[in-house]
């Protein structure tokens, strides 16, 4: 996700801006990396962004969702040790190249 702070000049666009520029708008928040949060009646109704920031976005959040899920595990007791692990992979690679 963009590391770039929300100008309100440049960055808030009422959605009647929104309509009439579109192309244009689009072109340069893709140009310049940034997020565009399109108002109505003074309020924030949507946020659009480019399909690269969406992905780093998706992408960032499966990172703090795994890391989430092995901070549980550890609370949980659900771990091994590195010792434990290099057996079982040791044993799965030789099971697979007896086959």
């Amino acid at each position: 996700m963009s590391s770039k702070e929300l100008d309100l000049s440049t960055d808030l666009v009422p959605i009647g801006k929104f309509r009439s520029g579109t192309a244009k708008l689009l072109e340069q928040m893709n140009a310049d990396g940034r997020t565009l949060v399109i108002t109505q009646n003074g309020e924030a109704a949507a946020v659009v962004m480019s399909p690269r920031e969406f992905e780093s976005l998706r992408a960032r959040q499966r990172f703090v969702e795994e890391v989430a899920r092995g901070l549980a595990d550890v609370d949980a007791g659900r771990t091994q040790s590195t010792a434990a692990v290099r057996r079982a992979m040791k044993k799965r690679r030789s099971q697979r190249a007896g086959k």
